[in-house]
């Protein structure tokens, strides 16, 4: 019989629902469902609809409580690849996990991990290459619970860019880049061996043809960045697949611009990749490369679980401590109330009542710092309101528009102008991912590079933006 799967993939408005069969070497897909998520402050996969629609389409399938693996294809999840010293695997585990704060610029407290081994060094001095990939607690606890809610037993909870990475892994160039667009949003992820090297993705709204043109761009900035770190050597062949492929005037562009091999379609990366059903098969090449092993975000789950049953733990002895005082109290409740009783005739209450005074005189100079303090912001908000700026227009665009690990330090807006300064934790990709950003934006004229660290020492970026004549005053 054929072994049966149910995959979730996981879109930032979307979530594809995708039975699969995996028999003689072959994955093949039966059928699917797509659900559109709600977008806006309070979006959840976990909706009753949501909810509702996902059960009866599992149900249908005759997949309940049956074997399912989840995909993460989000913006919020951050990928490093890091070397570690060679040691023991329980070793490794406390090393990242003390280290872990080191390679990601945004809040450790608010995100969980996961690693994975790709490769170790064949060098005199053993090393380990390691894949790190971080996910924001309130989007991965949001999933969770909604595929708790299905009855589904998952069996790993995986990443995008190394689902492709597993399609890519029988190959036999050393470098390749995938170029993978879906549902509007580009993927571009470059691999060597089997290791990530670079992934990274940007939104466009595929039905507008002019925007295929910023895409060609996007693709040749990325394979020159690998070009540069690797001393002008490029990558040995490109694979297009999703919508890409079938855009026979974007191929014939794409060709003409970049002189290296290129290969088309899912097919070439996965022979055996089949469907039953008249799908595309384009729009789904990571679900054929997610039944392997890799980054699994189950553990990163089972350990914060564990931290919450030894926190009620802890609640439930120190309740216990106070009940058991409680019931030892009232013994010594009568030479309490004695002595408190003769405190009443003691003078130090008079002391007690000067130095509540004195706390008066110190909470009334407090508020008079605070009056001072909020006639200074209303003055400041006037000012801002007679400027003619649309302040919170151009905050919620660059709020909405830069990379989820970038943080802003400083930011003034005029007229004319937006001048940025943000901090980049020790990492070139991370500042060329900056300016892409900014780029796509839209609302600012085009900004390039004027200097770049090729040894990820990069820590901080300023820039000045000149606000475009189209978007000033929104």
């Amino acid at each position: 019989m054929p072994n049966k799967k149910l995959v979730f993939r996981f879109n930032e408005d979307s979530v594809d629902i995708v039975l699969m069969e995996y028999k003689f070497n072959k994955a093949i897909m039966d059928k699917y469902k797509t659900l559109i998520i709600k977008n806006g402050d309070n979006s959840s996969y976990k909706d009753e609809v949501t909810i509702k629609d996902s059960k009866d389409f599992i149900e249908k399938a005759e997949m309940s409580r049956k074997k399912a693996i989840a995909i993460l294809a989000l913006d919020g999840v951050i990928t490093r690849l890091v070397e570690a010293p060679y040691m023991k695997k329980k070793e490794l585990q406390s090393f990242i996990k003390n280290n872990i704060n080191e390679y990601f610029t945004v809040n450790m407290q608010d995100y969980y991990y996961d690693y994975r081994v790709v490769e170790i060094s064949k060098d005199k001095v053993k090393k380990f290459s390691v894949l790190l990939a971080v996910i924001p607690k309130n989007i991965l606890d949001d999933i969770n619970e909604y595929l708790s809610s299905l009855g589904v037993n998952v069996e790993k909870i995986t990443i995008y860019p190394e689902c492709l990475a597993n399609l890519a892994n029988k190959k036999e160039e050393s470098s390749i880049a995938i170029v993978d667009l879906v549902k509007d949003v580009n993927n571009i992820t470059i691999l060597e061996g089997n290791k990530l090297f670079l992934h990274s993705n940007s939104h466009f709204d595929s039905n507008v043809e002019e925007n295929y043109d910023e895409i060609l761009d996007n693709i040749g900035y990325f394979l020159n960045f690998y070009s540069t770190r690797h001393f002008g050597n490029r990558v040995d062949k490109i694979y297009v697949l999703g919508s890409l492929f079938e855009n026979k005037g974007f191929i014939e562009e794409l060709k003409n611009q970049i002189d290296i091999p290129m290969e088309f379609g899912i097919r070439s990366l996965c022979e055996k990749a089949f469907a039953k059903e008249e799908v595309n098969l384009e729009l789904f090449s990571d679900v054929f490369g997610c039944n392997f092993n890799g980054i699994d975000f189950r553990k990163a789950l089972k350990l914060n679980k564990n931290k919450e049953e030894a926190d009620n733990n802890k609640i439930y002895i120190a309740l216990s401590s106070i009940l058991l005082a409680i019931t030892i109290g009232w013994v010594v409740s009568f030479n309490y109330l004695l002595s408190m009783k003769i405190a009443s005739y003691n003078t130090e209450g008079l002391e007690g009542r000067i130095k509540s005074l004195e706390d008066v005189k110190k909470e009334h100079i407090s508020l008079k710092d605070q009056k001072a303090l909020y006639e200074k912001n209303k003055e400041a908000i006037e000012k801002i309101n007679s400027d003619g700026v649309d302040h919170i227009y151009y905050l919620n665009e660059l709020t909405k528009g830069l990379p989820s690990n970038i943080v802003v330090n400083d930011i003034y807006i005029d007229k004319e102008n937006v001048r940025l300064k943000v901090d980049i934790k020790d990492s070139t990709l991370d500042k060329i991912n900056l300016y892409v950003a900014i780029n796509n934006m839209d609302i600012f004229e085009h900004v390039e590079i004027d200097s770049m660290k090729l040894d990820d020492t990069e820590n901080e970026a300023s820039l000045e933006l000149k606000i475009k004549e189209k978007t000033k005053n929104p």
